[in-house]
């Protein structure tokens, strides 16, 4: 796996398939943290991405994990 690089525009999609599968799995396990489209939310990836705080590390050419590094607080 790569070290951690900014993710660009052409990631969203990519991105929005690994949050998605992330919440259905966390929902699977009893974990209610997350609820697709309630939080996290296309809206929400899109501006971490635009901001320049959204990064993510590919194996084989593919995203595997992703972290958005804030200084604000999500409401």
């Amino acid at each position: 796996m790569t070290g951690l690089i900014k993710a660009e525009e052409k990631d969203l999609e990519e991105l929005y398939g690994l949050y998605r599968r992330t919440a259905e799995a966390m929902k699977e396990e009893g974990l209610n943290q997350w609820n697709w489209g309630v939080y996290p939310t296309e809206e929400m990836i899109r501006g971490d991405v635009e901001r320049g705080e959204m990064y993510v590390a590919l194996e084989g050419g593919r995203i595997e994990a992703a972290i958005a590094l804030t200084e604000t607080v999500d409401p």
